[in-house]
């Protein structure tokens, strides 16, 4: 890419056209082998659009990113390749879906399809795209690996699909699925395609990984119990991205991953990967007044912005999932080592 395509990319539409006409060769390459009659029609520009907002984006992997958001902490930074991705995934998926309307990370008022983060008002109701243009900005700005772009969509409040990219995993990687399609796994620079519809059969606790999202050694009443999780299963690993975290359980490569609460496009591009790979799936929500964690759904409030009404999730094997959510409950309320409870 040149120099001079790298400048004002934010608002620059022929810039984001070069782009995908850049980017699209990549594409076709990667998916290549994908199957076209596996999914329905409607869901292949899903995968096109998350496809091509990660490669958009890897150029700019390496470079310093800023911080954007006041609101968060010093942990929560951003830059131009959230940008772009995030421009990337609009166009295309404006385009493709008509009728949808978004909720994505990266600041979108400007955009007249996107819902407000704080009070997303109608996104349980028509079709809806929720998506991270790069989750774990703080990996893709140090050019580290396990980086993704990811997006999942909603009808009429049920998770129905998703897609999730890791252009720098695995030679790419790609963890896409569609309710009642089963999962599909790509890698390999395109040349290794997993298609498996049946449910991935539950191992042993004690031959297990066991994945631990973003943010999860914050928390002290957690890092209690981790000592004996490592030695009750094989492995204990810690995902520098949440989603690609449940990526990796849904496509097999980890038994299960335990997430402490985050924004709700950290967790629903996964959640169709994970069901139909017949992973057990638990939220959770921090009581406000005892910090202690409570079984959720998918609720409006799972989608507003504040803190207080982000979910955490634990997902895999249904046995490891029970074991999980057990020491979760025994560990107290759930406080991050700088907060206390308020009166």
């Amino acid at each position: 890419m040149t120099t001079e395509l790298l400048t004002n990319r934010r608002s620059n539409i022929k810039a984001i056209s070069k782009i995908l006409e850049e980017t699209g060769h990549q594409r076709r390459q990667f998916l290549r082998h994908l199957n076209l009659r596996h999914f329905p029609d409607e869901h292949y520009p899903l995968i096109n659009g998350v496809v091509s907002a990660g490669f958009a984006a890897e150029p700019f992997a390496g470079l310093d990113t800023e911080k954007q958001d006041e609101r968060e902490s010093h942990r929560a930074v951003s830059g131009e390749g959230d940008a772009i991705a995030q421009q990337v995934l609009l166009t295309e998926l404006s385009a493709a879906y008509p009728d949808a309307e978004f909720l994505l990370e990266e600041d979108t008022s400007p955009h007249a399809k996107c819902l407000p983060k704080q009070n997303p008002e109608g996104i349980l109701q028509g079709r809806k795209i929720v998506g991270d243009p790069i989750d774990s900005s703080t990996r893709f700005g140090g050019d580290m690996s396990q980086w993704c772009t990811a997006a999942g969509m909603l009808q009429d409040g049920h998770v129905v699909g998703g897609a999730i990219f890791a252009p720098t995993m695995n030679g790419g990687l790609l963890v896409t699925s569609h309710k009642g399609k089963g999962v599909v796994v790509v890698e390999k620079g395109g040349q290794k395609v997993l298609t498996d519809t049946t449910p991935i059969l539950p191992r042993e606790v004690k031959k297990s990984v066991v994945l631990l999202g973003v943010d999860t050694l914050q928390y002290p009443a957690i890092c209690n119990f981790i000592p004996k999780v490592t030695t009750a299963v094989r492995g204990v690993y810690t995902s520098g991205s949440g989603i690609l975290g449940l990526a990796l359980v849904a496509a097999g490569r980890a038994q299960a991953i335990f997430q402490t609460p985050q924004r709700i496009w950290d967790i629903i591009p996964g959640i169709c990967a994970l069901r139909e790979a017949g992973r057990t799936v638990l939220f959770y929500r921090r009581d406000p007044q005892t910090g202690l964690p409570t079984e959720v759904g998918l609720d409006f409030q799972a989608f507003c912005y504040d803190r207080p009404n982000r979910l955490g999730i634990i997902a895999g094997d249904i046995m490891l999932v029970g074991y999980l959510a057990q020491l979760l409950q025994e560990a107290g309320p759930l406080l991050k080592a700088d907060e206390s409870l308020k009166d």
